[in-house]
């Protein structure tokens, strides 16, 4: 196994500094803003998916790679920290340096959970418990070339409906009333379940992908074949796509998407890793090929520098300040979870539960707004102070 996955070149084909990659700073932030805009239309909104207008359209087509892009961004740049480390710290230093940076991120999701759910739920998963456990799994791997990582990520896919039998274990232990419902079978067979209350280990695949798109750059980088990667990547991802969309129906039709809803679902993670390639592949070759970084490609990454805080921040917004102020829909998740049908599930929640918006979706969107412009401008005041006490402040100190 070569050490880190890093190819053995002549000291002649190495490039002297290993470039910083803005693309990736780029599709960092717009996945914050992704996960911003969908999750306030999903808490806030009363959940009838035929009356929030585009912000519908949004959630459908766009809300369900947010989390996906992001944590393929997470995987690679964790291989492009460990490039940079290397060269300072033995491997004992860096393994310890990494260790704590995923144990923070780990512990810390947690401590986010008794903030937002309380201590009856503080155990519960969320994206920062995923991202890290997965960083410290995935560091690990780093060890196998490509083609090995490669092997496993696929492995990961075919074992993923496994999960469903997770799902349907769970559930019809807490949930015998449900057990028989055919809408709830439908639901357990249709797509893999999310199971918010247990860590679904094939989660990390999407951050164990970003590492082979990561090692794939970092090498053609250090071969100086930089300017070859924005095709290959674009063919891979239109071919990706194209795969999903031919294999599961959900994906061709807006409105209609259980599937793609759950992004531990296998054809979700081929699908979002496809969209992720076409995508970095145009701001690949416009920002870091081309060098046409412009002012305004350049004030959304500024986002990327705080991509942790504000997404801790944006759950806090929503539990403390925006949600007792006005009504959330938070409460009635849990019993969409056996109702797939969009059209049964909006006549459920509209006629027996007759809910009552306290803030209309134009209103929603001009506080979303709001937030993302606040933040942007703590984040461009923060930086002149490098972004002390910031949660990336913290995992910069321990790593």
């Amino acid at each position: 196994m070569e050490s880190l996955a890093t190819p053995k070149l002549n000291k002649s084909e190495m490039v002297k500094k290993i470039p910083r990659i803005h693309s990736i700073d780029l599709l960092r932030a717009l996945a914050i803003l992704i996960m911003i805009f969908g999750h306030f239309g999903l808490w806030f909104l009363d959940g009838d998916e035929l009356s929030w207008g585009w912000w519908d359209y949004f959630g459908m087509w766009f809300g369900p790679i947010g989390a996906p892009i992001f944590l393929i961004c997470v995987g690679f740049s964790l291989v492009f920290y460990v490039e940079n480390k290397k060269k300072r710290s033995t491997e004992k230093e860096l393994q310890n340096a990494v260790l704590r940076r995923g144990g923070f991120l780990w512990g810390f999701g947690y401590i986010l959970n008794l903030l937002i759910e309380g201590f009856s739920r503080w155990w519960i998963w969320n994206i920062i418990v995923l991202i890290g456990v997965s960083t410290i799994i995935t560091f690990f791997t780093l060890k196998l070339s490509i083609k090995h990582r490669i092997i496993i990520s696929s492995i990961l896919l075919i074992l993923n409906p496994l999960s469903q039998l997770l799902g349907i274990i769970y559930h019809l232990s807490i949930l015998p009333f449900w057990s028989w419902h055919p809408t709830f079978i439908e639901f357990i067979m249709l797509s893999s379940i999310t199971i918010h209350d247990l860590w679904n280990p094939f989660s990390l695949n999407m951050v164990l992908i970003g590492t082979i798109i990561g090692s794939f750059t970092l090498n053609k980088i250090k071969e100086g074949k930089i300017e070859s990667l924005p095709r290959t990547f674009l063919i891979y991802g239109l071919i990706l796509c194209i795969f999903s969309c031919a294999i599961d129906v959900n994906l061709r039709y807006g409105g209609v998407m259980p599937l793609i809803l759950d992004f531990n679902h296998e054809v979700h993670i081929i699908f979002s890793t496809g969209v992720f390639l076409s995508f970095f592949a145009l701001f690949f070759w416009f920002q870091d090929v081309k060098k046409r970084n412009n002012i305004i490609l350049k004030q959304i990454s500024v986002l990327s520098s705080l991509a942790f805080t504000i997404f801790v921040a944006h759950h806090l917004f929503a539990r403390y300040f925006f949600g007792p102020i006005f009504r959330s829909s938070f409460e009635m998740f849990d019993i969409f979870y056996f109702i797939s049908n969009p059209l049964i599930r909006t006549l459920f929640f509209q006629i027996i539960m007759q809910p009552v918006n306290l803030i209309s979706t134009y209103s929603l969107q001009i506080i979303t707004i709001v937030f993302t412009i606040f933040f942007w401008i703590i984040t461009v005041f923060w930086s002149k102070f490098k972004f002390k006490y910031s949660l990336e402040w913290a995992i910069r100190k321990l790593s």
